[in-house]
């Protein structure tokens, strides 16, 4: 998805190799079920695995989901808010406002700005949502901080 994340040409070979078939939007969604269907599968195994899944992989995770929405896919949906509901608050919006920063000068999809604010929003009319959402900023914050970062919370 261009505006979100790490670019795909920059992750692996695999990956430019499949590049070439993403105009096929059927492939596309057949593989993003197949990879939301493993994904769900480790999940339901031990603990540690989908604990060590959502500190690695969290984003990855989150948008094999959504572009599953974005291609009007609705198949693995409970799925999705099975998995999300396993997240620690506080990553979730960490991952959420990480998502929504423009890469390369590329702003994300109108439609995933939405659906992830809307994410957002929900974690923030919850019990405890202000302090999540407070509390991922201040971590936001201290990252950049201990990076040399400018952090600019403005979208």
């Amino acid at each position: 998805m261009s505006g979100v994340g790490i670019p795909l040409q920059l992750r692996s070979h695999v990956i430019r190799s499949w590049e070439k078939c993403a105009s096929d939007q059927e492939f596309k969604k057949t593989q993003l079920i197949l990879a939301g269907k493993c994904i769900a599968d480790l999940f339901d195994c031990d603990e540690n695995i989908h604990t060590t899944l959502l500190r690695k992989y969290c984003s990855d995770i989150v948008c094999v989901f959504e572009q599953l929405s974005l291609l009007d896919d609705a198949s693995l949906s409970k799925t999705y808010e099975r998995i999300m509901g396993m997240v620690d608050p506080q990553l979730l919006v960490c991952t959420y406002l990480s998502l929504l920063k423009p890469r390369g000068g590329v702003m994300p999809p109108k439609k995933f700005v939405l659906s992830i604010g809307s994410r957002l929003t929900n974690t923030l009319m919850a019990k405890g949502g202000l302090g999540v959402t407070l509390s991922s900023y201040e971590e936001i914050s201290q990252c950049a901080t201990s990076l040399g970062e400018i952090t600019d919370f403005r979208f």
